[in-house]
């Protein structure tokens, strides 16, 4: 059972435009350090932001809205998030399909079992990037470009970080001493076919 230190959780806040109102929706992301020194938040989130999550941005919706990063240590269960507020829509101009459909990127680890895969959900899918029920040649071309970015660690001023998926079940982050389990992402996928994210299903209108 692979017991991680230094592991920070970015949460990427943003919202979608639907008919009914303003969706909120977040994205998870999980990092270790793994050379260098930890860097100041802002910093990190700065870099994060330019190097990983502007890649996802350029693909999504003009609908969506990234509006906030936040950041914390996961190793100290007593440490509050910091915000970075930012701002940015989608880079694909509308229409788009409906806000429960997402692409999918499954997550692969270094470590074997349920506990070490994940996924991820971006939803704000522009129609230019589906035909019938999947991905364009395009699209899907330039989500693997996307899948890169969100496998590959990235460097900010003093620390490199490695996406981790972590375990939850496994670990104990409600107090301290916290106990952080998981592996590091050798691997993230892309599914041609569009996913659905059924909670964030628009209710019935009539």
């Amino acid at each position: 059972m692979p017991v991680l230190t230094n592991v920070y959780e970015i949460q990427a806040v943003g919202t979608l435009a639907e008919t009914g109102g303003i969706k909120n929706i977040l994205n998870v992301f999980h990092y270790r350090l793994s050379a260098g020194a930890q860097d100041a938040y802002g910093q990190l989130l700065g870099d994060f932001e330019t190097k990983v999550f502007s890649f996802v941005l350029a693909q999504l919706s003009a609908d969506y809205t990234l509006t906030s990063l936040k950041i914390r240590k996961v190793d100290d269960a007593t440490e509050q998030f910091t915000t970075s507020v930012t701002g940015g829509p989608g880079g694909i101009a509308l229409p788009r399909l409906p806000g429960d459909l997402a692409i999918v990127t499954p997550y692969q680890c270094a470590t074997r079992g349920k506990s070490f895969r994940g996924r991820k959900h971006f939803r704000g899918v522009p129609t230019a990037s589906v035909l019938k029920d999947e991905l364009t040649a395009s699209a899907e071309t330039a989500w693997l470009a996307v899948a890169v970015k969100l496998q590959n660690p990235f460097t900010s001023t003093t620390g490199t970080y490695q996406p981790v998926v972590l375990a939850r079940v496994l670990s104990q982050l409600k107090t301290n001493p916290t106990t952080v389990v998981g592996s590091d992402v050798t691997a993230v996928l892309v599914n041609k076919t569009i996913g659905t994210f059924r909670r964030s299903k628009e209710k019935t209108q009539r």
